[in-house]
């Protein structure tokens, strides 16, 4: 699967490969100019270092044709977000289908979203720190009379921590692990479920959580 199993663009010219781009386009940053096909690695950024070479970040408008990102250690927010919304369409009917079901089921309009981070985020006798500290947020803001709560998480343990302050919460995740290793280091094995499925549940998560009142996260 890719991309365009999930979504569509609209609004916008889509091509079907990079020599489809025409000769005279205009680039951000200038450097990807007739590389676009070349990988970047710590020797691709060695070999380059002697041609002025500026991976840019987007946090910008800019004028040129190709814009290219590049997530090298540093993750910027863009500049203006409406403009996914402008661009991006949902088209999985996995996807759809859960995320109306979610909101059939709970309240989420009105609910607070709690994100709660683990499996190789945390040592295991720092899970309830980390809970803790959200929970001391989540409280401080007035979650004690706030009877409605979203967990999204793909850790077992915490969610339970989570659950034994605020027990109303309604746990959308449906990938949860008991595992430290991190969900992108387990196997297919250790995991039980496709790549393509996880993809499913964690967009499913996305659009539940950001549709809630307000969000917290550890």
């Amino acid at each position: 699967e890719d991309f365009y199993t999930y979504f569509k663009i609209v609004n916008m010219p889509v091509l079907n490969s990079l020599s489809d781009i025409p000769e005279d386009a205009t680039y951000y940053p200038a450097f990807w100019k007739g590389r676009l096909d070349e990988h970047i690695t710590y020797d691709f950024v060695g070999k380059h270092k002697n041609d002025g070479i500026d991976l840019g970040q987007l946090n910008n408008s800019y004028d040129a044709d190709v814009v290219v990102f590049s997530s090298c250690g540093t993750r910027t927010l863009y500049h203006d977000s409406t403009f996914f919304a402008n661009v991006f369409r949902v088209v999985d009917p996995r996807i759809l289908t859960k995320v109306r079901e979610h909101f059939r089921a709970y309240p989420v309009g009105t609910s607070w979203g709690i994100h709660i981070r683990g499996t190789d985020r945390l040592r295991p006798h720092k899970r309830m720190i980390s809970v803790q500290s959200i929970v001391g947020k989540v409280t401080g803001m007035g979650g004690l009379n706030k009877p409605h709560m979203v967990i999204v998480s793909d850790d077992k343990e915490n969610a339970e921590i989570w659950k034994r302050f605020y027990p109303q919460s309604y746990l959308v995740s449906r990938f949860v692990t008991d595992s430290h290793k991190g969900v992108h280091n387990m196997s297919k094995n250790e995991l039980g479920v496709s790549k393509d499925q996880l993809n499913v549940d964690m967009l499913v998560d996305f659009f539940v959580l950001a549709k809630c009142e307000m969000i917290f996260s550890t």
